[in-house]
């Protein structure tokens, strides 16, 4: 995964900001994502939106995350 959405991934499971992630980050970011509640995962997602941080999803972060993905993919999306 490259770009903006990998990156922002990453960021994620980078929970020490140490630019690399050990074994105990992805297994507490992975727990959360598969082992927790809907509303975990819908909080994990919003993270991954939220670009700047601000705890808001403005149009200029989903037009960033957007412009990331394939379009391909949101032509199969939406059919």
């Amino acid at each position: 995964m490259s770009g903006l959405i990998g990156d922002r991934v990453f960021h994620l499971y980078d929970i020490d900001h140490s630019n690399s992630i050990d074994l105990i980050e992805f297994v507490t970011v992975s727990c959360r994502f598969f082992q927790t509640s809907f509303e975990s995962k819908l909080k994990l997602v919003f993270d991954v939106f939220d670009v700047n941080n601000d705890g808001y999803i403005s149009g200029e972060d989903i037009r960033g995350i957007l412009s990331h993905v394939p379009l391909e993919l949101i032509v199969r999306i939406y059919r």
